[in-house]
């Protein structure tokens, strides 16, 4: 996956919705989202493995973009994206209806 734009016609894999959401936070690129896909295949497997850490923020840091890691910053705010520890459970609302 080069790119964020995609041909309609060309239709959009697993695979391509994967790496266009991890491309989608801020600071990634596409070179990065793929290089994360190539060790973590799916989105499934990605939030497993998160879920196995001791320290789940700094897991993607030592992942090489090029002649880069990833970075201590990227690889935190890629964890709270995808798993929210930020955020309290959603407020259920009772609506009564007139």
């Amino acid at each position: 996956l080069k790119t964020l734009k995609l041909a309609k016609k060309d239709g959009l894999t697993f695979d391509g919705c994967y790496r266009l959401q991890l491309a989608q936070i801020n600071g990634l690129s596409t070179d990065m989202a793929n290089n994360i896909a190539g060790v973590y295949p799916t989105m499934k497997k990605l939030i497993m493995a998160f879920d196995q850490q001791v320290c789940p923020q700094s897991m993607l840091e030592n992942i090489m973009c090029g002649n880069r890691r990833l970075g201590p910053i990227l690889s935190q705010r890629i964890y709270q994206h995808i798993c929210r520890p930020d955020l309290s459970p959603p407020i259920k609302l009772k609506l009564k209806i007139v």
